[in-house]
């Protein structure tokens, strides 16, 4: 019994643990990193670069000749046939599926410090312009369709400048539960789905039927089976 309560708290545990990206960005540095509950483990370091040594190269023996085997053939595996109305119900699926992983994504931490500068005023002031309506637009979309707990978003303008200053930074967080809990929900609509199709292909078709005779006697038969069930 002991064992059992320690392997159900371990996969529980495995399931709530946060696990992520931690990105930077900062006049031509960067840094990213996995992320593990709140801790960094480095991937790519611009400033933490290992200068390696050029080894020099050992001279390669040469290689016997492989006699090639006569591959069989493979067999051909035969995919599920959807319907144009079963595909437009698994993309709208698929889109709401999308929504929802989104919105299980927590974006612990949102930096975003940018100067727009270019050589012509113009194209700044352009720019800085469209920053402002992008900026709006992710303004607005922030806590419906992702979480943000932490967030620093400046944007501002230099005529002086001749370049973009940026400085950003970001940490996503995910757990293994939200993830499996939105791939079972699209799991089930998807069966659904099939279900749904596969009982109207089994209704008898009457419009095609000319004679009021047949028509009645098959609506009897299926009315007939239901009072049986």
């Amino acid at each position: 019994m002991t064992v059992l309560a320690i392997i159900i708290g371990i996969i529980v545990l495995i399931l709530i643990i946060p696990f992520g990206v931690s990105a930077k960005y900062n006049a031509g540095k960067y840094y990213l990193a996995a992320r593990v509950i709140a801790f960094d483990v480095p991937i790519l370091d611009s400033e933490k670069k290992d200068k390696k040594p050029k080894s020099k190269k050992a001279k390669k023996k040469p290689k016997k000749a492989k006699v090639k085997k006569e591959k069989e053939p493979k067999k051909e595996r035969k995919l599920p046939s959807f319907t144009f109305e079963e595909i437009l119900e698994v993309l709208s699926l698929a889109l709401k599926t999308l929504a929802k992983f989104f919105r299980k994504i927590k974006i612990n931490r949102l930096k975003l410090h940018c100067v727009i500068a270019a050589d012509d005023p113009y194209e700044t002031a352009v720019m800085y312009g469209y920053s402002q309506t992008l900026l709006a637009l992710v303004t607005d979309y922030k806590g419906r369709a992702f979480k943000s707990k932490n967030s620093d978003i400046s944007i501002s303008s230099d005529f002086t400048a001749g370049e973009i200053y940026l400085d950003t930074e970001i940490i996503i967080t995910l757990t293994l539960g939200k993830i499996l809990a939105v791939l079972l929900s699209a799991g089930f609509g998807l069966i659904k789905i099939k279900a749904r199709h596969a009982k109207e292909k089994e209704k008898p078709d009457i419009s095609n039927m000319t004679n009021n005779s047949e028509k009645r006697i098959m609506l009897n038969g299926a009315n007939a089976k239901k009072s049986n069930v």
